[in-house]
Formats: C-alpha cells, sequence, structure tokens
C-alpha cells in the first residue's frame, strides 16, 4: 500500500513555488509534457536531461576521494536548483502571457458582439 507521500511525489506538476533547499528537489516532479515548459525550455535552451534529478552514486568514480564526490554531487544539486528555478519563472511568464493574450482577445471579441448588438 502507497503512502500518501509516495502518491503526491507521483503527482507530475510545474506550478510551484521557487526551490531554495536540496530537500526539495526530492518533492518535485515536473511534467515535461507540458507545453509550456517545453517552451520555456526552448528560450532558455536547456534540454530535459539537465533538469533531471541524479543519484550521488553517479558521481562514485574509482578512486576519487568521499570529499571530492560530496563537492561535486552538492555543485550539481547547486545548479540544478538554479535551472529548474530559472526554467520555473519563465514558464510562468509564458503562463502569464497567455493569460493576457486570452483577455484581450475576449475584451476584443465581447466589444465585437456589443457593437453588432446594437
Amino acid at each position: 500500500m502507497k503512502s500518501k507521500e509516495t502518491e503526491k511525489k507521483l503527482v507530475k506538476h510545474n506550478d510551484i513555488g521557487e526551490l531554495r533547499s536540496f530537500k526539495q528537489l526530492s518533492k518535485i516532479n515536473l511534467n515535461f509534457d507540458s507545453p509550456r515548459l517545453k517552451k520555456a525550455m526552448e528560450h532558455l535552451g536547456v534540454n530535459k536531461e539537465e533538469l533531471e534529478i541524479q543519484d550521488r552514486n553517479t558521481f562514485c568514480l574509482p578512486g576519487l576521494h568521499e570529499d571530492v564526490v560530496e563537492i561535486r554531487y552538492k555543485h550539481f544539486q547547486r545548479r540544478l536548483i538554479d535551472t529548474i528555478n530559472k526554467v520555473i519563472e519563465h514558464r510562468r511568464g509564458i503562463k502569464a502571457e497567455m493569460g493576457r493574450d486570452i483577455n484581450r482577445n475576449y475584451t476584443r471579441e465581447s466589444s465585437k458582439e456589443m457593437l453588432r448588438s446594437k
């Protein structure tokens, strides 16, 4: 049986706040099929692979000291948080612009309807 926390983690969504800690990385699950997220990634030149969380073991190489592995992993996490925040912020801008366009179009159509009815 899955816990509520596990079920929440499986939900894909992109309306998230700014990431500020490493712990938050484990809780996000971006929907890469979203048109707005795709557009934001394209505008910023970010690939899907750049937004994927990697396990610490990815940074373990034979003969590499644990401290170096830890430094590389923490650097990766900071860069990942920064990249995710940039993409999500750009996505918010795209969403806001689309909302303004919809409102403008609705207002224009309403004005035309009012003029026709006179």
